[in-house]
């Protein structure tokens, strides 16, 4: 993947959205039976993603390597699974 820090960051910002989204309708209807997946789509989504992003941003070298392209699938199914797991 030619530019894979993009694709971290977007995913990393459409889970920050889909957690902001959880945690408002959450807080709305007082049932907080999903706060384990909240917290779980804000930290192993979009914090982890975001700084994966970034790294590969400051680092563009390492985007060079056929790992990356490992490195985005691996993370980016995990942190979109593990939430649903956990529901």
């Amino acid at each position: 993947m030619k530019r894979i820090d993009i694709y971290f960051l977007l995913l990393a910002t459409i889970l920050l959205l889909a957690g902001a989204v959880l945690g408002i309708v959450m807080g709305s209807s007082e049932d907080f039976r999903l706060t384990p997946v909240h917290a779980h789509l804000n930290l192993a989504g979009w914090a982890s993603l975001a700084l994966f992003g970034l790294v590969y941003r400051a680092y563009p070298e390492l985007a060079q390597n056929r790992l990356a392209v490992f490195h985005f699938i691996l993370s980016a199914s995990s942190a979109v699974l593990l939430p649903v797991g956990i529901g």
